[in-house]
């Protein structure tokens, strides 16, 4: 079950972690690469193939009030992404390495959705409906990039993580 079909989840941003196919992880090597970064995670509705590759899961942080439902991506959507990142991203603002990230960014073909969500119904009040902390979800995107050798970067914006 997706959280957007969870009334007690809202759906705030989304990240992307772009990768060569052919470093596409098991369902087995994410699990044990989230299991790495804390006891905070908890992992449901892991999906895999039958040769039990990652197609998604859901990653939930009850202390960050945050929810990520994560899902493989490829093909066209993969290739038309690529080229609409690439004509947002300004050479001239990157930060110092970044060059070498937009450089690998087209040997790129498949891709994570990390969508990021605030569990409202933790949140008492308006100031913390209203604030959200992307700690969550830039932790799972750089364990996630990690993995698979990726690059992790706000679709939104054209800023790496």
């Amino acid at each position: 079950m997706s959280l957007f079909e969870n009334p007690e989840y809202q759906w705030r941003e989304t990240f992307l972690v772009l990768f060569d196919e052919q470093q596409r992880p098991t369902a087995e090597q994410v699990e044990a690469a989230f299991t790495q970064i804390g006891k905070q995670f908890e992992q449901h509705n892991v999906r895999r193939t039958e040769s039990g590759l990652l197609e998604a899961v859901t990653m939930i942080s009850q202390t960050d009030y945050a929810g990520l439902d994560i899902s493989y991506i490829d093909g066209e959507d993969v290739s038309d992404q690529i080229e609409e990142l690439l004509a947002m991203i300004d050479i001239d603002d990157l930060m110092p390495g970044e060059d070498e990230l937009v450089a690998r960014i087209p040997l790129c073909n498949a891709r994570f959705d990390i969508l990021h969500f605030e569990n409202i119904a933790g949140a008492i009040g308006e100031e913390e409906i209203d604030f959200m902390d992307p700690g969550a979800m830039l932790i799972v995107a750089q364990q996630l990039a990690s993995v698979v050798n990726g690059i992790a970067v706000d679709p939104n914006s054209g800023t790496f993580i």
